[in-house]
């Protein structure tokens, strides 16, 4: 047991590695450019993606640990997790932002 959970671990560092690195490429790209939705659209589904791959990743972890151990390595998923949602829910804004411009542009 003591070695799937090692493999998961390990996979589960590499995906959150991944994830952060697309957070801040997002995060970049909101910063410096004006990108039209059709682009964000694209990160949001790199988002959802990424972050449902990790979200069942660490359910086969805790199918393993104990409730002591969970509480010992939860605060830096949960950073990523609150870094996706806010990532997520600014995806979906300017997506209606952008929706109602063209409302408006066509009325």
């Amino acid at each position: 047991m003591s070695k799937d959970l090692s493999k998961l671990k390990n996979k589960r560092t590499a995906r959150r590695s991944m994830l952060t690195k697309l957070i801040n490429k997002i995060e970049g790209t909101i910063n410096r450019e004006n990108k039209t939705v059709d682009w964000f659209e694209v990160f949001l589904e790199q988002l959802i993606e990424k972050g449902s791959y990790l979200n069942a990743l660490n359910i086969k972890i805790e199918d393993i640990l104990t409730v002591h151990t969970i509480f010992e390595g939860m605060e830096s998923p949960e950073e990523i997790k609150d870094q996706f949602m806010e990532n997520k829910t600014f995806f979906e804004m300017k997506k209606m932002i952008s929706n109602s411009i063209k409302v408006d542009a066509v009325s």
